[in-house]
């Protein structure tokens, strides 16, 4: 009896596609505690219906490195558009 190797189940391949939303990478900007503006340093990860009606939020994260990271990951998963980072977080570098 011949025992066929185990061989999992290839993924399948990235096919951005509008209509599952974009991932973006930016600044993470300021959040409110308390009714008080407080300044979040690093970067966070959103991901935006197509409508824009949702989005959805990761972070944040020390370095551009790990977000970029994140949101390649996320795009992956939800086969939605990978966005370059904003100008923000690049110094106008794309």
């Amino acid at each position: 009896m011949s025992v066929t190797p185990f061989r999992p189940n290839k993924p399948a391949p990235y096919k951005s596609d509008p209509y599952n939303g974009t991932v973006y990478v930016t600044a993470a900007g300021f959040e409110y505690i308390d009714g008080v503006e407080v300044e979040q340093p690093g970067f966070i990860v959103l991901h935006f219906s197509r409508n824009g009606d949702s989005v959805g939020t990761y972070g944040p994260y020390s370095s551009m490195l790990d977000a970029e990271a994140t949101a390649l990951r996320i795009a992956h998963e939800r086969n939605a558009v990978l966005s370059p980072p904003a100008e923000c977080c690049t110094g106008g570098v794309q």
